[in-house]
């Protein structure tokens, strides 16, 4: 059976004639439509990437990053002009295809992969990172935001295929994101008035670990990969059960069985992914082992798939580490001051006011909404945060609120 079969067979449902039932235990049930995609996708009869995103076009890909893909990354020597060119391309590529009613439209790949905002046509092609003090979930997160953006940033390759990234995609993102809250500051500074930072968790393990989660999760759940830093440990929670007949101990041992090969591929060409796929066993579990001395610990579930890292003690380090969180009374106290009027009373932890220095820093002219957009916490919480940092004396604003900027007198890195 064709894969245009099967989707012309789903789509029509009951006016086809023909009716799909699931057994479960003692009773049978009608599929729905996602749970015969998924049986069809598990059985290598059909790759979910492919379908269409309903309500899509051609103008919903990137551009920019589709040239930077064929010209920068593929060498292709002839430039597309007309959208009718850039159509039958792309169509090739699996980036777009044609619905049930003719309309051309992007599949899961192309929006993913090149999407300008793909979370508003497909809402579970976020990537939701989330940050508490504790071990478990509670209502108040240090963090909680989802990311949205096309998995692909955007490179300029100089001469000797040197990249340099001019325009973040949502493995950037994620790094940038996440960078704060597994890893603290010593209290000592070094020769050039810097204080070194020191790793909790084997950051290129966490990135290679999300990418496989991106690159292999199963779009017919919908919901967000999560990836949830605790006091202890971090968890990368992937939509989906392992495909067809993958074991945990198979993908340990270097196996590689691909639901999104057309993803794969694209993330391969950029150099995000190992072109072995051996990131498992040659990355997340050596450099996991090495950082912590506790091998990452995979759980295999009937609709997700987990990697849990456990955090490497702030204590294991010779050096005096800054702690992650303070009262403001304390602080005060100890230079004999008292607590201004306004500043809360509990200081969020230092990761996120090193975050808000940072992306201050990074943009002097980033406005509140901005700064709540980017980490996540609420424009109110921001405002507290500027607050107690301008009465540190550690920020100060220049100008007026629509043409102003900040200051930062203290370095963020």
């Amino acid at each position: 059976m064709k894969k245009q079969d099967i989707l012309d067979l789903i789509q029509a449902g009951e006016n086809s004639g023909v009716e799909f039932k699931l057994r479960v235990g003692s009773t049978t049930r009608r599929a729905t439509r996602e749970q015969v995609l998924r049986l069809f996708g598990a059985g290598g009869l059909l790759h979910v990437e492919t379908l269409p995103v309903s309500g899509t076009s051609l103008k919903n890909l990137d551009r920019a990053r589709l040239e930077n893909y064929l010209q920068d990354i593929l060498d292709e020597p002839q430039s597309l002009v007309s959208d009718a060119e850039w159509s039958e391309r792309l169509h090739g590529l699996g980036f777009l295809t044609t619905d049930a009613l003719g309309r051309v439209v992007c599949t899961i790949a192309g929006l993913t992969l090149f999407g300008v905002a793909p979370r508003r046509f497909l809402p579970q092609a976020g990537l939701r990172v989330m940050a508490f003090a504790v071990a478990d979930k509670q209502y108040q997160a240090l963090l909680d935001v989802v990311l949205d953006g096309p998995l692909l940033g955007r490179w300029s390759i100089e001469k000797g295929r040197a990249m340099t990234n001019i325009d973040e995609g949502l493995v950037e993102k994620f790094v940038r994101t996440i960078e704060p809250f597994i890893a603290v500051e010593s209290n000592e500074v070094d020769r050039s008035f810097r204080r070194e930072k020191v790793w909790l968790y084997p950051l290129e393990a966490i990135r290679e670990t999300v990418l496989n989660a991106l690159v292999h999760r199963d779009w017919t759940r919908p919901v967000d990969i999560e990836v949830t830093r605790y006091v202890d440990r971090l968890e990368i929670i992937s939509p989906g059960a392992l495909p067809n007949t993958m074991t945990i101990e198979k993908m340990k041992a270097g196996r590689r069985t691909p639901r999104n090969p057309i993803v794969l591929e694209v993330m391969r060409d950029y150099g995000y992914v190992d072109a072995r796929g051996m990131g498992v066993r040659t990355k997340v579990i050596p450099l996991t082992r090495q950082f912590t001395g506790i091998d990452p610990h995979f759980e295999a579930g009937d609709d997700y798939f987990k990697t849990t890292i456990m955090a490497r003690s702030a204590l294991d380090s010779s050096k005096q580490i800054v702690p992650e969180k303070q009262k403001v009374s304390d602080k005060y106290q100890d230079q004999g001051q008292n607590v201004p009027e306004g500043v809360p009373k509990d200081v969020p932890k230092r990761a996120l006011v090193q975050q808000v220095l940072s992306l201050i820093k990074e943009d002097p002219r980033i406005t509140y909404n901005q700064l709540a957009q980017r980490t996540g916490l609420h424009r109110k919480t921001i405002q507290r945060h500027i607050q107690f940092l301008k009465d540190k004396g550690l920020l100060r604003r220049k100008g007026g609120a629509r043409g102003g900027y900040w200051e930062v007198d203290v370095p963020c890195e």
